[in-house]
């Protein structure tokens, strides 16, 4: 499998989780099963990922749109992550606030997407040469 077949993957993957992610959060205020936030916030925001991360593994499927929305993950988790370290709450925008797997969670899902970019450009840099 060539490396914009596995970043289509996990796109599809990203967008299949954060989406139960947000569904469920939506059901569920504070934190599922007193270790995951899911303030109402944070699970719009799930929502709306989701949808684009679905939209690109699923219809568009083309490597622009593929990387981009890896970088937006990449970005936006490790950017939470970093944050949380920070301000448990975001600076009051998630009330039940991050927990430390909260915190582990987006710094490794984020972390991952953006290697996967990293990843991608070389591969397809090399092939280039």
């Amino acid at each position: 499998m060539n490396m914009t077949n596995m970043n289509l993957q996990l796109v599809r993957m990203y967008g299949i989780l954060i989406g139960g992610l947000a569904l469920i959060g939506l059901f569920i205020n504070g934190h599922l099963f007193e270790i995951m936030n899911t303030d109402i916030a944070l699970d719009l925001i799930r929502v709306a990922l989701a949808v684009y991360l679905l939209s690109v593994g699923f219809v568009q499927k083309d490597h622009g749109s593929v990387t981009m929305a890896l970088s937006l993950v990449g970005l936006l988790y490790v950017g939470m992550g970093v944050s949380g370290l920070f301000s448990s709450t975001l600076g009051g925008l998630l009330p039940a606030g991050l927990t430390g797997f909260d915190i582990a969670f987006h710094l490794a899902t984020g972390g991952l997407a953006l290697a996967a970019v990293a990843m991608g450009h070389r591969h397809n840099t090399a092939s280039v040469h």
